[in-house]
């Protein structure tokens, strides 16, 4: 019981602090996080959980910690940190808050992201505190402050504010960097401007019009463009850097002639639903990104794309691309909520980050001839995160499924691996709907992998000759759930650090059923199961771990060296013996509970068997007695020790000692003797085919047998 408290304990632990670092601490009606008590500085995440802000909202200069009594000052304001197991994590502070009508920014304030704000479609003015050294509001516009204390960079447009046109103001020689930079998504969420006047020395930065609902006329141009009909391009004519997102609305846009590349952001939020590329050969990245597109098809002419060409295209379902792209870039149609269908030409091998994060319409897409998933320099995650996938048949060609690879896919529920499959990396199934999982040939499965998994009832470890390792809360253990356990080699390699490959499972152990093939569990797991069904003569091993359910054996063993048989009678109709072999020889079975064959008093007999149609096979060593530890290792004098490491066996003893490795059948592959002086004895198993082997070391006191699969 104090095992089963302090794993209780640990686990709420974690999920608090797990909460506290994903969204923040909720005080009053906002959010902070907090940095140490020597620095007592803290940062505003947005609206405290559950509330909805509305009206003139004023942010506090300064908030009490309830944790340590102390006081912070609030000097920035953006979106908390975390993990993605937090829906919330990324958001900005005041994401959506639409009831928030004006929003005064204390003295204290020294730092706002530009994302802060998205979203808040109500606002019509921010107010700054005269104090605030940093940033100044003039006529509702929020702006950064200059060290001459006048408005600098514009920061953002309140989104509400009711004029149909806006002139950006000059830039003065009281500016720190002598020309007014207007920030990304200034004009966000803005839908009453209809004409932007841009004033002089005004730069803009990239996706300056993204979000904006209403502007479809440009006047003037800023100090890197030209004004062509309406739209900035570059001096030469030939990259499309801002278009008035209202240019075209409901209808086909058409890029104008001599137009040859999109800028990043270049078409961004545009309102129309199609589009001709005409003479277009390279799209930016975001070069259409959160437009209001149905359908798109990329022509052969294009030959360059950027990342998140398509991202928040909400509107669109159907894409084609007719070029020959190699990869599907990162975040290409991430938050396409409504993308359906995609074709793709043969030259396409590879699908980087997130490139259908968040398109929950799309619900198959064929990885089969994909050979790559990487991107240098970009974090390897979330291609379909999110997204409406119902079965992943993962490709031959690679052996790494990547973080958070399908997080929160709620219609997955079918998985197929193949035997190049090594590695599952951290949180790739965490929140699917999977019902069944067969670790097959995987070598390490890392850190919340199939947590939250609250369909998962079906869990198999088959035997496959090499260590699989474990990460923290690997698997979420579910009601009536059952996990059949073939695997000898399994490892804990979890962040926390331990030895105890139990670690990797949480949930309700105690609901589970579980089946083990192992003669001696091994593991301080069994501790917490329910019902537990283990090989036949092996329950008296599991004894001393009994603590709240009951141990049943799947069959009878009894040998007969007499009859030179083994008795073997399954003690459930859901068991099936599918073949029994004594020293590697493959016995005969007469009235279905007899096998017989060369028995003898040394002899190794291996039994393989079906449990509810799940393969499981166990070794019984030579002289096999029932409620003993038989494992090769308590051996002493003159048996022979014989163990498997990667792809070699390990033989030790007191000569002389021979080794022979048979197939199941009974044929002689390998074969030898340790040297007159003793020592370990190394033999490579690299020649042999992948499939199942009897290894037996044999010396003047007994001998040793072990299973292999290669």
């Amino acid at each position: 019981m104090n095992r089963i408290f302090l794993r209780v304990c640990s686990m709420l632990a974690m999920v608090l602090l797990t909460a506290a670092d994903a969204r923040g601490l909720s005080i009053g009606q906002f959010e902070y996080e907090f940095v140490s008590p020597t620095e007592p500085e803290a940062r505003i995440c947005g609206p405290a959980r559950g509330t909805t802000l509305s009206g003139d909202v004023v942010i506090p200069a300064t908030v009490v910690n309830p944790i340590d009594g102390l006081t912070y000052t609030v000097n920035e304001i953006g979106h908390a940190g975390g993990n993605l197991r937090d829906e919330d994590t990324g958001r900005s502070a005041f994401h959506d808050q639409t009831e928030i009508t004006s929003l005064t920014i204390p003295a204290t304030i020294t730092y706002i992201w530009d994302d802060s704000f998205y979203g808040c479609s109500a606002i019509k003015e921010f107010r700054v505190d005269t104090a605030n050294k940093a940033y100044i509001s003039v006529d509702g516009v929020l702006f950064s402050k200059s060290s001459h204390g006048a408005m600098d960079e514009l920061l953002r447009f309140p989104p509400a504010k009711k004029v149909s046109t806006y002139t950006i103001p000059d830039a003065t020689d009281k500016m720190d960097f002598g020309s007014r930079f207007v920030r990304t998504g200034a004009f966000r969420d803005n839908s009453s401007i209809k004409t932007l006047v841009i004033g002089k020395e005004v730069i803009f930065q990239e996706g300056v019009l993204s979000g904006n609902l209403g502007i479809s006329k440009i006047v003037g141009s800023d100090l890197w463009s030209i004004n062509k009909n309406g739209m900035l391009v570059s001096e030469d004519g030939k990259t499309l850097r801002h278009m008035p997102p209202a240019y075209v609305t409901g209808a086909t846009l058409k890029i104008p002639a001599g137009i040859t590349a999109i800028g990043p952001f270049g078409c961004a939020s545009a309102r129309c639903s199609g589009i001709d590329f005409n003479n277009v050969t390279v799209l930016g990245h975001h070069a259409l990104a959160e437009s209001a597109l149905e359908s798109v098809v990329v022509p052969e002419t294009v030959t360059e794309m950027g990342s998140a060409v398509f991202s928040g295209c909400g509107k669109l379902v159907t894409a084609r691309f007719e070029n020959r792209i190699k990869v599907i870039e990162a975040s290409t149609f991430s938050d396409c909520v409504k993308l359906q269908t995609i074709e793709y030409p043969s030259s396409c091998r590879g699908v980087y980050p997130k490139a259908f994060y968040n398109c929950q319409s799309l619900t198959a897409f064929s990885l089969a001839n994909m050979t790559t998933l990487g991107m240098e320099g970009y974090y390897l995650s979330s291609h379909f995160a999110k997204s409406g996938i119902t079965k992943v048949n993962w490709p031959s060609k690679i052996a790494e499924i990547p973080d958070m690879m399908y997080l929160k896919c709620k219609d997955l529920v079918s998985l197929s691996l193949k035997p190049t499959t090594e590695r599952i990396c951290d949180m790739a199934f965490y929140g699917t709907s999977l019902e069944t999982l067969n670790t097959a040939s995987l070598k390490v499965i890392e850190d919340y992998v199939f947590e939250d998994c609250d369909n998962l009832r079906k869990i198999v470890f088959p035997d496959s000759g090499h260590e699989l390792t474990l990460g923290k809360n690997s698997f979420q253990i579910n009601k009536d759930a059952e996990i059949y356990i073939d695997h000898t080699q399994l490892h804990y390699g979890g962040w926390d650090g331990g030895d105890d490959w139990t670690d990797a499972f949480y949930g309700y152990l105690g609901e589970a059923r579980f089946f083990s093939s192992l003669l001696d569990p091994g593991a301080s797991w069994f501790t917490y199961w329910k019902e537990l069904y283990c090989p036949g003569g092996s329950s008296a091993n599991y004894e001393p771990f009994r603590r709240m359910g009951d141990i049943h054996e799947m069959f009878s063993y009894r040998p007969d060296f007499a009859g030179g048989a083994v008795h073997i009678e399954p003690a459930y109709p859901w068991v099936k013996i599918t073949g029994v072999t004594i020293d590697g020889a493959e016995a005969a079975v007469t009235d279905g509970t007899v096998w017989k064959g060369k028995l003898k008093s040394n002899s190794a007999v291996m039994v393989d068997y079906t449990a509810n149609g799940v393969h499981l096979s166990t070794l019984y060593p030579s002289s096999y007695q029932s409620g003993t530890d038989n494992t090769p290792s308590v051996f002493s004098g003159g048996v022979p020790r014989i163990r498997l490491e990667s792809t070699s066996l390990i033989i030790e003893g007191e000569s002389p000692v021979t080794y022979t490795v048979v197939s199941p059948a009974g044929k002689l592959l390998l074969t030898g003797a340790l040297p007159a002086a003793g020592g370990p004895q190394i033999v490579s198993l690299a020649g042999l085919a992948p499939g199942c082997y009897i290894a037996t070391a044999t010396g003047k006191d007994g001998s040793a047998s072990i299973k292999i699969n290669l």
